[in-house]
């Protein structure tokens, strides 16, 4: 069909035929991509001028001009988004940040990604979502994960699905993809990490593999930019076909079983046919509207006498034979270059996972990491310090007073003592997001399950526990992994023992303030108290509130990789973008309420006992007297409910007065007081963004109020303890 642009309706994806008249107009609309050889797609056609994405840029374009330009219409998309699935570990989020550009964390290990993640790209001009399901094994709802990525597929309208699998383990991700041909969701299988398997000695027929699964297959590199293009080039020409999924199936007793099965099925009109037939062979659970349909019970229970095995099992290894036969069709060894990777894999395993060495190691790298933080973060940061101080000191030149105390104490006396601290963050998060592509965080998991297997856990809780380091939110989310509900609730109550970034910078502060350059060792000691709090947490609950014992570790251990800098960049600066942003909206915000605390009522002395800060802090300062906390730690310590950060605000507009805090703090505090301050601050209630999460994920108030009223009291005991011994060896 022929029309003009300024006929078209939104959504509607044309051709330029030609651009009608002459000048400078057509000229330009030309070099801006309105040619016969490229598509576009009208965004917008209202009033005003119409909005056009062509070249994946978007162009307006006035409604005189566009009655000018003759387009051929043409047929309508069928998808309007796009849905990346795939097995754990097969580099599909790192497709989706290279689709949307959008920087997500990208780990190496499973229970990352345990939320559907949204952004958008440009296909053919075209403007589509795109969704990153969580990482599952297979539809078997064994998890939370697999429920919600199982609910969205069998939901989904309009949805193209890119089912990315790993090229280095082909046979096992095809568990997956034969779920989805059942399903017959429309898909393209990309084929992932082609250059790896190349190393490894494999190469793989994708034509092949496209016959066997009836289904467009690609084979990329999601590292090579120009594998992405060919990606989004195959999605572009797939965007108005309908994809016929043509799974080709072996053929035998359970094959036959579920074809008739299937067969009645779509004969009332149930669809997918095959998927309920299969999932009906498995679980014996009879889909809606097919209680006359007397022959299906007979039917299995046919299979089920000439297999004499489970059903789920026999429907399990259906599944595994079909993959194994599509893997041998497809995939082709050169063993000499494998076996040298092997090789080189079993020589690293040999060391980092023996049951003496292993830990030894574990324990070195992340002390390691420590180490290397404090030492490199205290000269960076010492850099920031000195830009903060000149600021302070010119912002107390400002002629009117209260302007004057309000910029200097109240923005830079606040804030800026948390963002001269960033560069410990952006270190910490690089070198763990490399021990986590790398593939050793996973084994770290292996080291510690027979330990934590006397808890009453098992290695796989280690991977929320150590996301703790990071934030308190993801790590709580992340124990969707978990299966077992007494895993979750005791792993749950053990992550707010673990530091988060957010009391790192505290704890950072008063180590370069008391301690210097060797800081790092109570920052180490600190975090390794909390570990053994939440051991002991741990421990306590299986002996008493929660009995049951976890089942064994069942988890994948993927192969050593050398981080790609993308990866460990996105990975970084996603964690600590978010230290940023709280300290540019959250802590301003806090700061500037506690600069108003301290000036109020006017005319007393800013941040005196007089204050409005002071009398609140003078209030509660009874509990933390035998702590030896005076009134401003105390308000230090009730805005930490909102955010660890704020502590260092607080105490820089109440002993800070726009200097460095780090120089005044001894001057306000010994030594044991100041560890029973960390120990505190280390234990005590988790910030209110870790409450509310705790309560999602526990879906009890009794379990959150539990958490809170423990850490209190934990805290407590030990800063109370810690204070007495440090009192007796320093005096």
């Amino acid at each position: 069909m022929i029309q003009t642009l300024d006929k078209l309706e939104a959504g509607k994806r044309f051709r330029v035929r030609q651009i009608l008249g002459e000048g400078k107009g057509p000229r330009r609309l030309q070099e801006l991509g309105f040619s016969t050889i490229q598509e576009g797609v009208v965004v917008r056609n209202e009033r005003g001028p119409i909005l056009v994405a062509i070249q994946e840029r978007q162009i307006a374009v006035g409604r005189g001009i566009a009655s000018k330009i003759e387009v051929e219409v043409l047929r309508e998309v069928l998808y309007n988004q796009i849905a990346i699935i795939g097995q754990p570990n097969c580099g599909k989020t790192l497709i989706f940040n290279r689709l949307t550009g959008s920087s997500q964390h990208v780990g190496n290990w499973p229970g990352v990604t345990v939320e559907k993640k949204e952004g958008t790209t440009f296909i053919g001009g075209l403007p589509l979502s795109v969704i990153d399901l969580p990482g599952i094994y297979s539809f078997s709802s064994l998890s939370e994960e697999e429920e919600v990525a199982k609910s969205f597929v069998t939901s989904a309208k309009k949805t193209l699905f890119l089912n990315v699998l790993d090229a280095t383990h082909l046979e096992a991700n095809l568990y997956l993809t034969v779920q989805l041909a059942l399903m017959r969701v429309p898909m393209i299988v990309v084929v992932n990490m082609m250059d790896e398997a190349e190393k490894e000695g494999l190469h793989i027929a994708l034509k092949r593999l496209s016959e066997l699964l009836g289904v467009p297959v690609i084979g990329i590199s999601a590292l090579k930019g120009e594998d992405v293009a060919r990606l989004k080039q195959m999605i572009a020409e797939v965007l108005d076909q309908k994809i016929d999924m043509s799974l080709r199936l072996s053929q035998n007793e359970v094959t036959a079983t579920l074809e008739k099965i299937a067969e009645m099925l779509a004969s009332r009109g149930i669809e997918p046919s095959f998927w309920e037939a299969y999932c009906y062979l498995e679980t014996n659970k009879l889909p809606k509207n097919t209680e006359t349909l007397t022959e299906l019970p007979s039917l299995r229970e046919s299979l089920l006498q000439k297999t004499k095995k489970d059903m789920t099992a026999v429907m399990t290894e259906w599944v595994l034979s079909l993959c194994m036969g599509i893997a041998r069709e497809v995939v082709k060894h050169r063993m000499l270059s494998l076996q040298t990777k092997k090789r080189i894999t079993n020589a690293f395993d040999v060391v980092f996972l023996n049951p003496l060495i292993g830990p030894l190691l574990f324990f070195l790298f992340m002390g390691g990491i420590f180490w290397v933080t404090f030492q490199l973060g205290d000269i960076l940061s010492g850099y920031l310090e000195s830009l903060f101080g000149l600021l302070s000191e010119k912002a107390q030149t400002i002629p009117i007073e209260w302007l004057a105390s309000f910029v200097s104490d109240g923005l830079i006396g606040g804030v800026g003592n948390v963002v001269v601290l960033f560069p410990y963050i952006v270190l910490m998060f690089l070198l763990l997001s490399f021990l986590e592509d790398s593939g050793y965080m996973a084994r770290g998991t292996f080291l510690v399950d027979r330990f934590m297997h006397k808890l009453g856990l098992h290695g796989k809780s280690f991977v929320p526990l150590v996301l703790g380091f990071g934030c308190s939110v993801p790590a709580l989310m992340s124990t969707r992994m978990l299966d077992n509900r007494a895993d979750k609730l005791k792993t749950m109550m053990m992550v707010p023992f673990f530091s988060c970034s957010a009391r790192m910078p505290v704890f950072a502060l008063f180590a370069a303030a008391f301690f210097g350059r060797n800081g790092w060792i109570m920052l180490f000691a600190l975090y390794l108290l909390g570990v053994v709090v939440a051991i002991v947490t741990a421990w306590w609950l299986s002996k008493t509130l929660i009995k049951e014992h976890s089942e064994g570790l069942i988890m994948e251990l993927p192969v050593y990789r050398m981080p790609a800098p993308i990866n460990l960049w996105s990975n970084t600066w996603n964690r600590s973008k978010e230290y940023l942003i709280r300290a540019g909206s959250i802590l301003l915000f806090f700061s500037i309420v506690m600069w108003l605390f301290s000036v109020l009522p006017w005319g007393v002395e800013p941040g005196s006992a007089e204050s409005l800060i002071g009398r609140m802090g003078r209030g509660l300062s009874w509990i933390f007297a035998p702590l030896g906390f005076d009134w401003q730690m105390t308000v230090a310590l009730i805005n930490g409910f909102f955010a660890k950060e704020i502590v260092i605000s607080t105490l820089g507009v109440l002993y800070g007065g726009g200097e460095s805090l780090a120089s005044v703090l001894p001057q306000y505090m010994n030594l044991p007081t100041m560890l029973g301050y960390m120990v505190f601050i280390l234990l005590y209630i988790p910030c209110a963004a870790t409450v509310a999460t705790l309560r999602l994920e526990s879906r009890s108030w009794k379990w959150t109020i539990l958490a809170i009223g423990y850490g209190l009291s934990v805290a407590w005991v030990l800063a109370f303890v810690v204070r007495m011994v440090a009192t007796a060896i320093v005096g």
